[in-house]
């Protein structure tokens, strides 16, 4: 296996692993968000541990750190797409 091999699995395992590491962070801040529409504001006596037994003050940080690092993750994946982009922005037409 040569250099230009390498570097070419080597790019594309970076890809995949940016492409995975984004829909699993969006996911999950998706995931938070929903979960704080439900979640209970106060602890009760009679109340069941839900989802982990956390308020919603608490899932709205977690839901934060998620988001948080979810636009990191995106600014990367617009890093290393960056060539993409250029050929995008110099074309007259999209659909070509």
């Amino acid at each position: 296996m040569n250099s230009d091999e390498r570097n070419i699995r080597l790019e594309i395992y970076f890809h995949l692993v940016d492409v995975l590491a984004l829909i699993t962070c969006w996911s999950l801040t998706l995931l938070t968000g929903f979960i704080l529409w439900f979640a209970p504001t106060t602890k009760s006596v009679g109340s069941l541990n839900w989802l982990f037994s956390l308020l919603q003050f608490e899932w709205g940080k977690l839901h934060l750190f998620m988001g948080v690092i979810a636009l990191c993750i995106t600014t990367v994946h617009l890093v290393i797409s960056r060539r993409v982009l250029q050929r995008l922005n110099h074309r007259h037409n999209l659909w070509e």
